[in-house]
Order: C-alpha cells, then structure tokens, then sequence
C-alpha cells in the first residue's frame, strides 16, 4: 500500500507543479507584455518597477504554491470523515470529543492566525515595493 502511495503521491505532485510552472510562466508572460506598453513618461506609483518586480517574483509563486496544494480543498474533508470514522470505531466517542475540541478551538485559531499573517505580508510587501522602487 506504501508503495502504491509513494509513486501516485509523487505523480501527481509531478504533474500539478508543471501545471503551476505553466501558469508561472504564462503570468510572468502577460506582466511582462503589460509593462512594455506602459507608458515610460507617465509617472503612475501604481505601476512602479517595484511593484512591477513583486508581482513577477512574489506575487506569481504563489500560484505555483496553489496549484500543488487545491486538490486538498476535496481530499482534507474525504481524509477527516475517514480518520474520525476509524477513530471512533477504534476508541470511541472520547475520540469524537477530542476531534470537535480540534475543529471548536484550532480551526478558528488556524483561521485568526491565518488573517494577522495576510495583513502582516502586505505590509511587508508595500515596504518591498518603497525599497525597489
């Protein structure tokens, strides 16, 4: 069973990274074609060089990233109904209780969490941008 996991695991990390590689670089693309039609003498703070490099370099990873990770939007909810199925099959309802405890306090944290860290690297972004700039 571990051997069928570890070549389908790796398969299809294979096959979502050339995905996001191909959506890297069709973005990375359209931005650079985008920034050959601004105009040089229009001295807009929305389309500084800055701003210009965070996409291409920052900003467009992030979809490489999201193309490995989107398939767990199905699979994380298939996992868990299953884990808490065997679990309360093999423990009991004290491992129902824990696992509500899991999503009463730890997913709300996770999300909190989650947020401060969004608002924090915007603000670091928006400092990238001065310093290229």
């Amino acid at each position: 069973c571990a051997i069928v996991v570890l070549f389908e695991h790796h398969h299809v990390f294979f096959i979502t990274w050339h995905k996001g590689m191909r959506l890297r670089i069709g973005f990375v693309a359209s931005i650079y074609a985008k920034s050959l039609r601004l105009s040089s003498t229009n001295h807009v703070a929305a389309a500084s060089s800055g701003k210009i490099m965070n996409l291409a370099s920052n900003d467009v990873e992030r979809f490489l990233m999201a193309s490995l990770f989107i398939n767990y939007i199905f699979w994380a909810p298939v996992q868990s109904f299953a884990i808490l199925g065997v679990g309360i099959k093999l423990l009991g309802p004290a491992f129902a209780a824990g696992f509500g405890l899991l999503l009463v306090i730890f997913a709300p944290m996770q999300f909190y969490l989650s947020q401060r860290f969004a608002k924090y690297r915007s603000k670091i972004a928006s400092i990238t941008d001065r310093r290229v700039t």
